[in-house]
């Protein structure tokens, strides 16, 4: 947030003193005085022209007249005939001091600001005592930011006169600008005893008090400012400034307002209240008012740089991009341009360039947080965890209480494996801030790991409380209540992750287990259906629908086409072996069904509903050895397994191929993988979760790398493909 950079001392301009009789005939002493006053400018212009148009006239009277005239005419705006008038007294008279000063205060004004040193230079030249050509001079060198020099300028000016007030006051505000408050607020203190408080002055003061922190101090000031002039445009910016940072928004926006009320070209508090509703995700009325800003000042980088931050926070990246390009290229030097850039570049995957541009901004302020977490972001992306959890490190170094930080170095450990420090970050995170449903959702997953359901039920509870429409948390509340048994919650849950996002072929895949677990193959079926409608290439969605019909033994060539479409989207899927298993052991074709359990318990060696088939097929083709010791070995992988595979109206004994018992409380479908702890994708579908929660393409990778032919395995080699994309 910035305010306007003003010190509040406007260039001061001398009038020289008509002197001596007139002539009868040519201009009257009415007119010397008219010339000689400053509170009707076109009655000033009057008599001084009928002095200038006197030949009778002195040229050193000529010349006074010119330079007062000049005077008039910058006051009336008209800066062209206010520079040709002080040209003409210089021309009759090189040696006059003040139309060179005064010539450089239009110079200045117009923003030719070494011809305006220039100007002044030769001023002080004439006369070495001009305390007023001192500080107009130093006054440019602050607008030329050379601080040290106007320093020196108004020290010297101090030094000729210990008691020129507005000298201590530009001081005090170069002080200010390198951020040397102490000196800043001991000039501000001199410049009041001398020449009382004003509202520039204390605006100033209340800057500096600002700059050390001391907010209530600036508070004050800027109140006491505002209390002498209420329409000081100045002192409502800078005291909004102070209402945004304690929270107040509402007062800030109304400050911002009145400062643009009063003075509607001030492109600073444009520019601020911007930030507010940016901050209150009021993107579009951001936009707007950056982009006046931008119009007032096209100069500025940060109006750019704040109307790119809007527009990314709206997806428009390309516009974001056009205005973050714009903002370095005015400035090159700005760490906030080059951080919100690389916001682009993250937001768009690119994270190399988008690494560049925050490393870019971390050179350019070495102590910039936000630029270290946002790099972080990025190399976590890239599976360079360590670099990602030094970035964070250094940001919460740099920032300690950046709950942000906190949340994605746990989200860094949780890739890593380490739960434990994950779990320490996530809590810190909720501590530094208790509204964080992020964090909530994420330590509810570690919960979820550790198969603590009732604290991860109440981590994704409150995660929910605190973010209704947060999809990922419905979602996770209902895989716990799933993993209790509790379907209807689940269901539930389930249902409101739809209703926020209906496109997430997921939840509906998901929703659909439940009805499963519930006995509802219809509904089952409907949502695995609605799951490959929104995507044709989800292998666990038709795999689930496969399963559905073959344990009911109902429409049986189309789960037969449902379990071969699976495994051609996923050809190592042991889950899908299994379930088209069970399709064609449903169809007496038991070479095929030998076949297909051999091939999942390849994959998957302990794999109980493939051995239990198996050991079926073979005992119908007489194989009873090979039969009886695939059960046994089946039994000891899932104790209950005789009984599930009864409920299927299959057993040992040979039930009628096809015949199927009415449904009962069924198992989970081979999609959720065995129950057995020897099965390697039994963590599966808590890993799989946590990928999408993140969502980044290391964790999608290290999902294939432990679970290579489980569930969720296409689905994160899908997620790995549109991300490298």
């Amino acid at each position: 947030m910035t305010g306007r950079p003003v010190a509040g001392v406007a260039a001061a301009v001398v009038a020289g003193v008509l002197f001596g009789v007139l002539p009868a005939h040519g201009a009257t002493q009415r007119d010397r005085d008219n010339c000689n006053q400053n509170s009707d400018q076109d009655r000033r212009i009057a008599g001084c022209t009928q002095i200038v148009s006197d030949p009778k006239e002195p040229s050193q009277q000529r010349a006074i007249a010119y330079n007062n005239r000049g005077i008039a005419w910058n006051a009336k705006g008209n800066r062209d005939r206010a520079i040709a008038d002080y040209n003409e007294a210089l021309r009759l008279n090189p040696k006059y001091a003040l139309p060179y000063n005064n010539r450089g205060v239009v110079h200045e004004a117009r923003g030719a600001y070494e011809l305006a040193i220039a100007d002044y230079s030769e001023a002080i030249r004439l006369r070495p005592k001009d305390v007023t050509a001192l500080r107009n001079r130093g006054d440019t060198y602050i607008k030329m930011k050379s601080y040290d020099r106007a320093i020196a300028d108004f020290s010297q000016a101090i030094k000729i006169d210990p008691k020129h007030g507005p000298a201590y006051h530009s001081r005090g505000y170069a002080f200010r600008q390198k951020n040397d408050n102490d000196r800043a607020i001991a000039d501000y203190d001199t410049a009041v005893r001398l020449g009382g408080k004003t509202a520039a002055l204390l605006n100033n003061r209340g800057n500096a008090w600002r700059g050390k922190n001391d907010n209530d101090r600036a508070l004050a000031d800027f109140e006491e400012a505002l209390r002498i002039d209420p329409n000081y445009a100045f002192a409502h910016n800078n005291r909004a400034l102070i209402f945004e940072e304690r929270g107040d928004l509402t007062r800030a926006i109304a400050g911002y307002s009145e400062a643009i009320r009063i003075d509607p070209k001030y492109a600073a508090a444009y520019r601020n209240r911007g930030d507010v509703q940016r901050s209150r995700g009021e993107h579009e009325r951001a936009v707007a008012d950056y982009s006046e800003a931008i119009r007032l000042e096209p100069a500025v980088s940060d109006s750019h740089a704040g109307r790119g931050h809007a527009r990314r926070a709206r997806g428009e990246y390309d516009a974001a991009m056009a205005d973050f390009n714009e903002a370095i290229r005015r400035d090159g030097k700005s760490s906030y341009a080059y951080n919100g850039r690389g916001l682009v570049h993250q937001a768009r995957r690119a994270h190399d360039l988008a690494i560049a541009d925050f490393s870019e901004a971390i050179r350019l302020s070495p102590s910039f947080a936000a630029a270290f977490h946002n790099r972080g972001y990025s190399y976590n992306d890239k599976n360079e965890r360590d670099r990602a959890i030094s970035d964070f490190d250094a940001a919460i170094r740099l920032s300690p209480n950046y709950a942000s930080a906190f949340n994605n170095r746990g989200i860094a450990w949780r890739a890593k494996g380490d739960d434990d420090r994950a779990f320490a970050d996530y809590s810190e995170a909720i501590r530094l801030d208790p509204k964080m449903s992020f964090a909530y959702n994420n330590r509810g997953l570690v919960h979820e790991a550790r198969r603590d359901w009732d604290k991860a039920l109440a981590d994704y509870s409150e995660a929910i409380r605190l973010n209704p429409g947060y999809r990922n948390a419905h979602r996770n509340r209902g895989d716990v209540h799933r993993a209790k048994g509790d379907h209807d919650r689940a269901i539930a849950d389930y249902s409101e992750a739809i209703r926020i996002d209906p496109k997430m072929a997921a939840l509906h895949h998901l929703r659909g287990l439940s009805w499963y677990q519930k006995g509802d193959h219809g509904r089952a079926i409907a949502d695995h259906s609605e799951a490959i409608r929104i995507d044709p290439k989800y292998a666990a969605a038709y795999n689930s629908r496969c399963w559905n019909r073959a344990v009911t033994g109902r429409d049986l060539d189309t789960a037969l086409s449902d379990c071969t479409e699976s495994l051609r989207l996923d050809p190592n899927s042991a889950n899908a072996m299994d379930s088209r298993g069970l399709v064609y052991l449903r169809l007496n074709r038991l070479d095929d069904a030998i076949a297909d359990y051999s091939a999942a318990l390849k994959l998957v060696p302990t794999k109980a509903h493939s051995l239990f088939g198996r050991g079926v097929a073979r005992l119908r083709k007489g194989d009873a050895a090979g039969g009886n010791a695939d059960i046994a070995e089946a039994v000891k992988a899932k104790a209950d397994i005789r009984e599930e595979f009864a409920r299927y109206g299959l057993s040992p004994a040979g039930a009628a191929p096809g015949a199927a018992a009415a449904p009962a409380a069924a198992p989970a479908p081979a999609t959720t993988g065995s129950a057995s702890p020897k099965d390697p994708c039994a963590g599966a579908e808590t890993h799989w979760k946590s990928a999408e929660t993140i969502g980044i393409l290391a964790v999608y990778e290290d999902h294939i790398a432990r679970f290579p032919t489980c569930a969720f395995s296409t689905l994160a080699r899908m997620k790995i493909q549109a991300l490298r994309k």
